[in-house]
């Protein structure tokens, strides 16, 4: 493609300085870490962002809003094209599957008008918005599941010339087979908040952009391969943006009850190496760009009066943080947290965190502050395939005292998040995970089919044994498996998942009556659909429906 600086015509000079948005001391401390550039522009581009989102997976995601903002500081103009609401395909939504394996309780989000719109040719759809427009940047950011999309967004306005980046964590992983795609003009791996507004003044000023940290740029047939910058400095982020999302997004259930939630965060990383998570990955990509720990903390003043104006401008009842693992901060700090949450917020609060964590200490302190769920990571029931396999380093012993700890604070919710069809797993390990699920007895339970990130170690792995080949559509991980494994097949892990609640929530001396449905969903029996009705109304009996 022809240079994308020579498509945006320059009207002025840029002026290079930065604006210093925390004091010396602290940027001393934190040399290690990228600010956000509050430079202004010499004039206002337009950006459209594109959300390819998953049909009525209906949050404001942190990523779009942060860069929107930032964006939207040095005097940016962002917009948004938003696929949440759009059924393009016949695709269930993630709530329709996990309402069909009883994981979730059902709520009607209709009355809050978060519903679908069928749209036939969502390419004509976004092409005519893009020509409304007429923006001077279209900005993507993707994960696994909604690359393909983004690609045929994107190909159905290649002719305008418009440059295009594409972010996120599909991008950082694997930049090479993106930076390949025709449609695509620029990249950025890692975090793309100081490099999306160092890009944009760039092309405002008619500066060329080949050289910018983070970015990979195609121009005049060559690709510029930058290197990447430190992590973000979270101190010099601005509030969230959410103009450019419809309210329908705030409106999520959780346990049945429809709140409207934001999304938070006070740190990014994870200390831990979970061999099927991507934080792994990252840390080598990041290596010896970040502090020795992968956790960064934004200081909490920033993070309380962010849900403080969110609260007041927008009505927000709940506050779900999306730390990796919550309670992986000092204790200090959470200390310093729960009094600054309940004296200035006093809304509930969702977390999740590693069972390790849980405490008879920090449960009080968290229920005595507002936390209403909390999401453990079970993942297997087999703690030595969880230590050998995974790198988790949790105990059954942790997993159960966690759950027996949080069952003492009837406010809390509390969650466990399973993984099963995992590499050499058997299916006498999966029965293990349902036992473990027996003697923890969260009071919900998600089952997801594990997929092999980009990323991830795990991921590797598979392509090694052969269960993948790498070159496998992406699918969703609550509907099928891309694994083919000698010792499962995948219409028992199918079959599996969708008995799973059976098998933990109802007596055993059913449990050869679960076998059986098991085996009909495996073999395509002709009557298992209704028996499978007939397992969910002796479900919801036996359980009074109190579980979800």
């Amino acid at each position: 493609m022809a240079g994308v600086a020579e498509r945006t015509q320059p009207r002025a000079a840029e002026a290079k300085a930065t604006l210093n948005l925390i004091d010396s001391e602290t940027r001393k401390e934190n040399s290690d870490l990228t600010p956000v550039c509050a430079a202004k522009p010499v004039r206002p581009l337009h950006v459209l962002f594109v959300y390819p989102n998953t049909l009525l997976t209906n949050r404001i995601p942190l990523a779009l809003s942060v860069l929107s903002a930032c964006l939207r500081q040095v005097g940016h103009r962002t917009s948004l094209f938003d696929t949440t609401f759009l059924k393009i395909e016949e695709e269930h939504s993630d709530e329709e599957a996990r309402y069909a394996t009883l994981q979730v309780r059902e709520a009607d989000l209709r009355q809050y008008g978060v519903d679908w719109q069928r749209v036939e040719d969502v390419e004509q759809m976004f092409r005519r918005r893009v020509l409304q427009e007429r923006p001077d940047l279209i900005a993507v950011t993707v994960v696994e599941n909604t690359y393909a999309i983004a690609l045929r967004l994107l190909q159905a306005v290649r002719d305008l010339g418009i440059p295009t980046v594409l972010g996120g964590v599909r991008v950082t992983t694997e930049p090479e087979s993106v930076i390949a795609e025709d449609c695509v003009d620029i990249l950025c791996t890692g975090e793309g908040e100081s490099a999306l507004v160092e890009l944009c003044n760039a092309l405002a000023a008619g500066d060329d952009i080949a050289g910018i940290a983070n970015l990979w740029v195609k121009q005049n047939g060559t690709v510029h391969r930058n290197p990447m910058r430190p992590v973000t400095d979270l101190a010099t982020l601005p509030r969230q943006d959410w103009s450019i999302f419809e309210e329908r997004h705030l409106y999520r259930p959780l346990g049945g009850i429809v709140y409207r939630m934001g999304n938070f965060e006070m740190s990014r990383g994870c200390p831990f190496k979970c061999q099927y998570c991507i934080e792994p990955g990252y840390a080598e990509i990041y290596r010896g760009l970040q502090p020795k720990s992968n956790l960064r903390e934004k200081p909490l003043e920033l993070t309380i009066d962010e849900i403080a104006h969110f609260k007041e401008t927008d009505g927000i009842n709940l506050a779900y943080f999306h730390d990796e693992t919550f309670l992986a901060m000092p204790l200090a700090r959470f200390e310093k947290f729960c009094a600054l949450y309940t004296r200035r917020i006093g809304l509930p609060y969702a977390i999740q965190t590693t069972a390790s964590t849980i405490t008879a200490r920090t449960a009080r302190m968290l229920e005595d502050s507002g936390c209403i769920n909390i999401a453990i990571g079970l993942e297997t029931g087999n703690e030595e395939f969880r230590r050998t396999v995974l790198k988790k380093n949790v105990t059954n012993k942790h997993i159960i005292d966690a759950f027996r700890i949080l069952k003492q604070h009837r406010k809390i919710r509390a969650t466990a998040n399973n993984i099963i069809g995992l590499p050499y797993e058997t299916r006498e390990l999966i029965m293990e995970t349902f036992e473990m699920n027996r003697q923890a007895d969260p009071a919900a339970t998600n089952v997801n089919l594990f997929y092999p990130y980009r990323g991830s170690p795990l991921r590797e792995l598979c392509i090694k044994e052969g269960f993948i080949t790498g070159k496998e559509e992406p699918i969703g991980y609550r509907t099928g498996t891309i694994l083919t494994m000698p010792q499962i097949s995948k219409r028992t892990l199918m079959a599996l998942q969708k008995t799973f609640q059976f098998y933990i929530r109802l007596p055993r001396l059913l449990m050869p009556l679960v076998r059986l449905l098991e085996r009909a969903i495996e073999r395509e029996r002709s009557y298992a659909n209704l028996f499978f009705k007939a397992m969910v109304f002796v479900y919801k009996t036996w359980t009074r429906n109190r579980y979800g």
